[in-house]
This record gives C-alpha cells, sequence and structure tokens, in this order.
C-alpha cells in the first residue's frame, strides 16, 4: 500500500533496517505479507546489500593480501577483481 502513494524511499529505508538489524530475519514470513511490488523490491534490496557484502568480504581479502606482498596477479583469483580495482583498493588504503 505504501508504495502506491510514492513511499518507496520509506520502503527501502525501513527494509533496509529490517535485514540490517538482525542476522536472523524471517525473509519467507516478510515477503508473503508484502504485495508483489513489494516483494520485488525487498528482494532487490535484499540482493543489494547481499552485493554490498560480497564486495566488502573481497576488499578485506585484497588488504590482507597486499599486506603479506601478494602481486596483483595472485590476489586476481582470489576475489574476482580486475588488477585496475586492487590497485584503487589499494590507493584507497593507503590514502586511509
Amino acid at each position: 500500500m505504501l508504495l502506491r502513494y510514492g513511499y518507496e524511499k520509506y520502503f527501502d529505508t525501513i527494509t533496509l533496517y529490517i535485514i540490517r538489524s538482525s542476522k536472523n530475519v524471517p525473509i519467507d514470513e516478510i515477503q508473503c505479507r508484502l504485495s508483489e511490488e513489494g516483494r520485488k523490491r525487498f528482494m532487490t534490496t535484499a540482493e543489494e546489500l547481499m552485493r554490498e557484502g560480497e564486495m566488502k568480504e573481497k576488499i578485506e581479502v585484497v588488504k590482507n593480501a597486499l599486506q603479506i606482498d601478494l602481486s596483483h596477479e595472485q590476489i586476481m583469483p582470489l576475489t574476482g577483481l580486475s588488477s585496475d580495482e586492487i590497485e584503487k583498493i589499494a590507493q584507497d588504503t593507503e590514502n586511509n
């Protein structure tokens, strides 16, 4: 119902809060209570969070690998990232 009245931003914010606030989110239960449009938005948000989490893990792998002096060529197959992406992470790490 919120989605019909232009409250998509609030829906996304609430969805993010629910997912981030608990590790044991009852996704199936939440989905069955939403409209079809709500379910689609909920899953899109959940998928984005999963990708965000995967990227954070890859960044940590890159940082750790660089600390033990692995080359970009050695890190690329571990993370699936390109040499340019690894270099950007290395530069960001140096700047912080």
